[in-house]
């Protein structure tokens, strides 16, 4: 008979491991292509929004966050986020190319029940089209924020509730089966409200206002 439970256990196990070497900077062996493939076999069967097919580095997510990201001068405009019929919340998505020739999207989702329930992704859409969120300016909501991966380590701060936070994608977060590429956030007080969250966002992350850019440019909903 076939052990259903033993077996993957013990795979997840030596991905966490490999997780905890490259972040702790230990002097153990390298990460074998081997245990690659076998992280990604399980990571793609791990629920969330976001399927990925490879790991982002820090350096690279880094890179790709300041690379510059023309917007049209009517960018409010184009991020406004509209209502769809029977749905609680407003959303947008908007297409920009960076600099550098990479694809990203902008998803923007605004509640019209709580003030403060709100969300503002950047996203980097890969050449094999896999979407990799690579930030997110949050509103508040009630519940419990963890950051998994400080919590297993007891590392300070990881938990908060109900204030406004940043979630970012780290290399760290991507290799723990357990966690999701954007699930470590912090608190922030450089907004206070959906528009002010929306002007923090478009004046970091490396968006450019450019003036003879078409303000005419397609939104996709």
């Amino acid at each position: 008979m076939l052990q259903k439970d033993s077996a993957p256990r013990k795979k997840l196990d030596k991905c966490r491991g490999i997780g905890d070497n490259i972040e702790e900077g230990g002097k153990q062996e390298p990460q074998s292509a081997r245990y690659r493939s076998l992280f990604w076999m399980l990571r793609r069967t791990h629920p969330g929004d976001f399927v990925m097919t490879r790991i982002l580095a820090d350096e690279e997510i880094d890179r790709l966050l300041m690379e510059r990201k023309p917007l049209p001068e009517n960018w409010r405009k184009r991020l406004e986020p509209r209502q769809k019929a029977r749905e609680a919340h407003r959303r947008r998505l908007y297409k920009v190319q960076g600099e550098d020739g990479h694809q990203f999207r902008i998803h923007v989702r605004d509640s019209t029940i709580g003030l403060f329930d709100f969300s503002i992704i950047l996203v980097f859409v890969d050449v094999d089209g896999v979407e990799y969120p690579l930030i997110r300016f949050n509103g508040k909501h009630p519940s419990d924020h963890t950051n998994k991966w400080e919590k297993k380590r007891c590392k300070p701060n990881a938990r908060f509730r109900n204030q406004f936070h940043i979630h970012r994608a780290t290399e760290r977060y991507q290799i723990d089966p357990q966690c999701r590429i954007d699930g470590y956030a912090e608190v922030t007080s450089r907004y206070h409200s959906f528009g002010s969250a929306l002007e923090a966002f478009v004046k970091s992350n490396g968006f450019e206002i450019k003036r003879d850019m078409p303000n005419d440019q397609p939104t996709w909903f």
